[in-house]
């Protein structure tokens, strides 16, 4: 009997997930956690025929999780499912360990299709992310680029660049309003950017947005 756990913060998605894991498995025991931390934990205490996690969710992000995981269970795979889109994330949740990425507009065949894949050791690549990782290794060096960024920089990143305040981008990460300002200080460093319109402009030319 296959054994596969679920990280992500909203019920409603992991329901989803376990119902259409269990329509191709059906013998298949679906676990289910909403938070990176309890992820690692189960993880890293059970056997497992394979993740699914999302990135964002309370305190630590999926790929800070991948991280942990990958040092103690390299081979595990391990399927990023977001509603991050492949240019915002893919390749630093490849370069982490992640077998696979997908988003979640992708139809449920594609998430199936993914899990057979992984499940045999083999990843999961589409064309976009594909498209994304070659492009970084022809990146020329010194060029700035969002790679720079931590996983919680590109959190902040994301939430400025959608008109996000201090204190309601704070709220929306669970950190005080205080470290979202570093946060986002680190960032516009990082990318040399010096106004918000200028944040707005870099993540509209990256497609991030």
């Amino acid at each position: 009997m296959k054994k596969i756990i679920i990280a992500d913060d909203h019920t409603i998605v992991r329901v989803g997930m376990r119902q259409l894991i269990q329509e191709s498995y059906p013998f298949c025991n679906v676990v289910e956690v909403d938070n990176a931390d309890d992820l690692v934990r189960r993880v890293l205490a059970e056997d497992w025929d394979a993740v699914v996690t999302d990135i964002t969710m309370p305190g630590k992000t999926g790929i800070d999780a991948l991280i942990q995981i990958r040092q103690v269970k390299p081979k595990l795979p391990v399927l990023v499912l977001t509603l991050h889109s492949e240019d915002a994330y893919a390749l630093r949740a490849m370069r982490a360990g992640a077998s696979g990425y997908l988003t979640k507009t992708v139809a449920a065949v594609d998430l199936v299709d993914a899990l057979e894949r992984i499940i045999t050791g083999k990843n999961y690549i589409t064309e976009q992310v594909a498209e994304i990782m070659v492009s970084a290794i022809f990146n020329p060096e010194g060029k700035v680029s969002k790679d720079l960024l931590t996983d919680r920089e590109m959190e902040v990143l994301l939430l400025v660049a959608k008109g996000k305040k201090v204190r309601e981008g704070a709220a929306l990460l669970h950190i005080s309003a205080s470290s979202f300002a570093t946060y986002r200080s680190r960032v516009m460093e990082k990318l040399q950017l010096f106004t918000v319109p200028d944040l707005v402009r870099f993540c509209l030319e990256e497609h991030l947005l």
